[in-house]
């Protein structure tokens, strides 16, 4: 087990502490583990302290709920302002990569990385959600495996979106997104049922947070891909209407 004390905003590294498995209590340091211990109570250096900043920055642990709330609900907006900027540079060039025949190659790049950054990394989290509750407690590497999940399903998002029109790539990810998520209670209640029913009786703050979380996400997915869906589908059909027809041929002997 690793154990960490700490004041203020950086996070010092992580010290280990023996237990007995039979008994479950802490076990006394021998000479040599108490020895290696002190050796590890160097003063550290700068960029281990810088380290430690930023870890507890990105942790938080010094800050109450409603302010680690506050953090998450900034980060956020953060991640829309960037999603959002993305979003607005390739509509304003959608036109002329339109007017292109396809031809600008930069512009469709830009294209599926967007897609593979936005809908992609939260198809990735759904995917690392899922892997940790399928894959087999007893796996060697659990950890590793479940980071595995995540970069896989990144990548197949990125491929996806490689081999599908953007508009069609951006629909189907946004309905997977929402499988993945509003699925996820379900999941829970068929592994284990008992910790799902004992969660709910005991309010337990930290997994209806993160229900609350993914019933969210699920539900602003699927409604977003239906409304972009509807509304491309409508512009599609009207672009189609308005595309101007070519000549009829004029026949000469019945113009002389």
């Amino acid at each position: 087990m690793r154990a960490s004390k700490h004041e203020g905003v950086s996070l010092p590294e992580f010290q280990s502490i023996d237990f007995d498995p039979s008994t479950g209590r802490e076990k006394t340091p021998t000479p040599d583990s108490a020895a290696a211990s002190a050796g590890d109570e160097s003063s550290p250096g700068i960029f281990s302290r810088i380290r430690s900043g930023f870890y507890g920055l990105h942790l938080a642990r010094f800050a109450s709920p409603g302010l680690r709330f506050g953090f998450f609900i900034m980060g956020l907006l953060g991640s829309v302002l960037t999603a959002s900027g993305l979003l607005l540079w390739t509509l304003k060039r959608s036109k002329d990569y339109r007017k292109s025949g396809g031809k600008m190659a930069a512009f469709r790049l830009v294209e599926i990385l967007n897609i593979a950054a936005i809908t992609g990394v939260i198809v990735a989290i759904g995917a690392f959600f899922w892997a940790n509750r399928l894959l087999p407690a007893g796996i060697e590497g659990r950890a590793d495996r479940e980071v595995q999940c995540f970069l896989w399903a990144w990548a197949a998002t990125l491929g996806h979106a490689l081999l599908r029109p953007s508009r069609k790539a951006w629909v189907e990810q946004l309905y997977l997104v929402a499988a993945l998520f509003l699925l996820l209670p379900a999941l829970d209640v068929a592994l284990d049922s008992t910790f799902a029913r004992e969660a709910f009786r005991t309010g337990d703050a930290a997994y209806l947070g993160c229900l609350a979380a993914w019933l969210l996400i699920g539900f602003l997915s699927a409604g977003i891909a239906r409304r972009l869906g509807g509304v491309w589908g409508k512009n599609h059909g009207e672009e189609k209407r308005t595309k101007p027809e070519a000549p009829e041929p004029v026949d000469e002997l019945s113009t002389g």
